[in-house]
């Protein structure tokens, strides 16, 4: 690994005149914050989209030419592989469910699902689609048995698939009570993270396209949903909805342009009511992001968002962004201090909090 450190000063400035106190306030959010950033050798040239960190030593990757990498011991060592039988498949997701137990989303067709209990030596299959139209772009969990991945649509309608085993056996979600799809209406594989989950069967899934920037949301363990719109930009099939994350109440979502990524015009939006009204940032990331979460470990209001322009970080719950580098990732997760992020070409970079002396 190739270490080195930063001290990232975010300034975010914070407009008042009604008492000292909001000045004491302006200037408690100007604190500096210390990363060593590591750039970690993995032996690969995949492009990673997928990227789960499950503790503070488990890190599983995927992606292209049906690649998978992961860590047992924090990024020391790495097991690097392609899962056999898979070919050229696209694995856009990987889902990590015990220190042993992961299963990788495949885009595109043949449509599958392969699920490992051994930590990566042997793979099966517990779901495969060669229905045409199927094009897979995230699943996610809301505890290690009960889970659901979603599909472009298919006759109109969003494909959303459920498991209550662990990956072992999926069903389709009946489609009654799923909205018709806008012309052109799709997910973006691009990061695993254009669907997420929250407590109490929450659960939300964002778009895009030529007909607007819309997100699905569900208060039944994915069972029905309803679309709302959204005000991030939208109008040709590279526009739309790419990440959402969710903590303490309030929804966030990134996205943009994938064709023009340093466009920083309605990349992200926020919502306090689960995505009925929306609110748009006071200074925005800089330009098209595909990830974004929320890192409580770090601090309570501070989120970081990457994509093929850039990595950013936000201080004061996602109002203000201030741009760390240029460098170009698809995905990033959090744990704790800990901030990973994947990219083409076999990239992957982490950033860890170093607490001032």
């Amino acid at each position: 690994m190739k270490y080195f450190s930063i001290i990232l000063i975010l300034a975010v400035s914070l407009f008042s005149c009604q008492s000292k106190e909001s000045n004491h306030q302006a200037e408690s959010k100007a604190a500096a914050l210390l990363f060593d950033i590591e750039t970690v050798a993995v032996q690969s040239d995949a492009s990673f989209r997928g990227l789960h960190v499950y503790n503070d030593s488990i890190v599983w990757l995927s992606g292209s030419k049906a690649t998978f990498a992961r860590t047992l011991d924090a990024g020391a060592t790495w097991l690097t592989d392609s899962v056999p039988g898979a070919g050229k498949m696209q694995f856009r997701d990987v889902q990590v469910l015990s220190p042993t137990t992961a299963l990788l989303l495949s885009a595109g067709l043949p449509a599958r699902v392969y699920k490992t209990e051994d930590a990566g030596v042997t793979w099966n299959i517990q779901y495969e689609n060669l229905s045409e139209g199927v094009f897979f772009d995230a699943m996610d969990f809301w505890d290690d048995s009960v889970g659901i991945a979603f599909s472009d649509p298919v006759d109109h309608k969003l494909l959303v698939i459920k498991t209550e085993d662990a990956g072992t056996s999926w069903y389709p979600v009946d489609t009654v009570a799923m909205p018709v799809a806008l012309d052109g209406e799709a997910g973006f594989a691009a990061s695993g993270t254009c669907l997420r989950v929250g407590e109490n069967g929450r659960a939300w899934v964002g778009l895009g396209g030529p007909s607007g920037a819309r997100i699905y949301a569900s208060k039944d363990y994915g069972t029905t949903w309803q679309a709302h719109l959204t005000p991030i930009l939208s109008g040709t099939p590279s526009q739309g909805i790419f990440s959402i994350d969710y903590y303490q109440n309030q929804l966030i979502i990134a996205g943009g342009d994938y064709a023009q990524d340093s466009v920083k015009t309605k990349v992200m939006a926020l919502s306090k009511d689960g995505g009925i009204t929306w609110s748009s940032p006071e200074e925005g990331p800089h330009g098209f992001r595909s990830a974004v979460r929320y890192a409580p470990g770090i601090e309570q209001d501070v989120l970081f968002a990457c994509g093929t322009s850039g990595i950013d970080i936000s201080k004061d719950g996602g109002k203000h962004w201030r741009n760390l580098s240029n460098q170009s990732t698809n995905a990033l997760d959090v744990y704790k201090d800990q901030i990973w992020l994947v990219g083409d070409g076999g990239k992957v970079i982490r950033l860890k909090r170093v607490t001032p002396q």
